[in-house]
């Protein structure tokens, strides 16, 4: 069974609703400029802006 985005954000300590605005800002720039744009937005490809802070 494969996961969501969502749960694989989760399990990478990506906080989803960062992850999702970060996706729906530069998926539209990436989907012009790269082919392989899709592996660009995976979570485990997030930027630090989007991980959960440590406890």
């Amino acid at each position: 069974m494969e996961s969501s985005p969502i749960e694989t954000a989760k399990e990478n300590q990506v906080d989803p609703y960062r992850y999702l605005l970060w996706v729906l800002r530069n998926a539209p720039a990436l989907s012009q400029t790269d082919a392989a744009w899709a592996e660009q937005l995976t979570p485990t490809s997030a930027p630090d802006e989007c991980r959960i802070p440590p406890k």
